[in-house]
């Protein structure tokens, strides 16, 4: 009985190395720890481009207002790069160029038609056309110099949410 100890004994003390089974769990406890950062990290990333859009079309609207009240006018003037302190007008953190969309109206008399809301805007779609209050349509339009076009009265610039798959708008105050 003592030999069989002290064997038994020897051969847990010299044994060198992991068995498969101790690597295998090793192993997958390490690729659901790298599955769960990955989640985490892109969610992050999400959420900082969708920051991004917002405030880009926040800059955007409180462009449109600021030059309509540096002006004095009772319309808002077009989009200039110089009404932006980067010099360009914003563009998408992912590089999509017709991310950011503004619609507008302008006075016809004494009547300003209403904007349309965006309820639903596929992600294969530039920027939507809708149907418009009292018949036809109302396009979004990509926002670039010279838009929205002079005289017009009343505007919104909307983009697409990434992580909340939300549409964010910002129409005009004044």
């Amino acid at each position: 009985m003592n030999y069989l100890t002290a064997q038994f004994k020897k051969d847990l003390t010299s044994r060198k190395g992991f068995t498969l089974i101790e690597l295998m769990v090793v192993i997958a406890i390490i690729a659901i720890l790298a599955v769960i950062a990955a989640t985490v990290y892109g969610n992050i990333q999400g959420r900082g481009r969708d920051a991004t859009r917002q405030a880009d079309v926040d800059a955007v609207a409180t462009a449109l207002e600021a030059a309509k009240t540096n002006g004095n006018s009772s319309t808002y003037p077009a989009l200039a790069i110089t009404q932006f302190v980067s010099g360009a007008l914003p563009v998408d953190p992912s590089g999509d160029a017709d991310s950011y969309c503004i619609s507008h109206s302008q006075t016809v008399g004494n009547a300003t038609a209403a904007l349309p809301i965006i309820a639903n805007w596929a992600a294969t779609v530039a920027c939507p056309t809708l149907p418009a209050a009292g018949g036809g349509n109302t396009a979004y339009v990509a926002i670039a110099p010279g838009t929205p076009p002079a005289l017009t009265t009343a505007f919104r610039v909307c983009t697409r949410l990434e992580v909340a798959q939300t549409i964010y708008c910002k129409g005009n105050q004044q």
